[in-house]
């Protein structure tokens, strides 16, 4: 009797430490020295197992979505993009992008291949940090964003009495700055951001006649054309 409840009490433990099915892999994405990737750029999953994309303290857009073959994945680009989920239900390969980075952000899932094995070297054969110079790899094949955001349906307009609102159009995610001048000097500034229609409103304006400029920076930091407009507050 005491060997039967011995062995039931082996066979509840080999269960309770089985891996829970249906098991979750996480990749993030990065912003390293401002250049766009993922933690993780290769990850072997089991069939029946969900694959998370997370975006959290992004400084830029991004999205994911399936870079080929014959699965669909496709989510919005926004700042921040919001997590994306997908469960793979057979075997294979299937690489994963960013619409907006596909140059530094892909990797691929491999479904029913396990991950290699992490290697863990004894104490005694790790190098010390400062055996070798370091030597940083070089980045190749990176598409430098150099596309200036455009400024379109600008206009400046009373709306109130010391009031005035800019309206205005930007054609990527940016930050558009508003200075409103007169005689040379600014006496009212601001900036909105976001892509779209947007517009911005000052107030405390005297009477007077008024210079307002515009400029759109996006978060590559490429500069719009300087939109100028002129206005007479009464």
């Amino acid at each position: 009797m005491k060997r039967l409840v011995l062995l039931g009490g082996v066979l509840a433990s080999l269960f309770a430490a089985s891996p829970a099915l249906g098991a979750d892999t996480t990749i993030r994405a990065t912003e390293v020295n401002a250049i766009p990737g993922w933690d993780q750029t290769s990850v072997g999953v089991q069939v029946g197992d969900t694959v998370t994309w997370t975006f959290e303290g992004m400084a830029q857009a991004h999205n994911v979505e399936s870079g080929g073959g014959d699965w669909v994945l496709n989510s919005r680009v926004a700042l921040p993009a919001a997590p994306v989920s997908y469960k793979f239900e057979k075997e294979g390969t299937f690489r994963f992008v960013c619409e907006v980075h596909p140059d530094t952000m892909f990797g691929d899932v491999a479904v029913g291949t396990a991950p290699p094995p992490v290697v863990v070297l004894p104490l005694s054969q790790q190098p010390y940090l400062n055996d070798d110079a370091a030597v940083l790899p070089l980045e190749s094949n990176v598409t430098l964003d150099k596309a200036k955001p455009k400024l379109s349906s600008v206009s400046a307009r009373r709306v109130a009495k010391g009031a005035a609102r800019v309206r205005f159009r930007v054609s990527e995610e940016s930050d558009v700055s508003v200075a409103v001048k007169r005689g040379g000097r600014t006496v009212k500034s601001g900036t909105a951001s976001g892509s779209g229609r947007s517009a911005w409103t000052v107030r405390g304006l005297r009477a007077g006649r008024y210079t307002i400029q515009v400029r759109a920076t996006d978060i590559a930091g490429n500069r719009s054309s300087l939109r100028t407009l002129r206005l007479n507050v009464r």
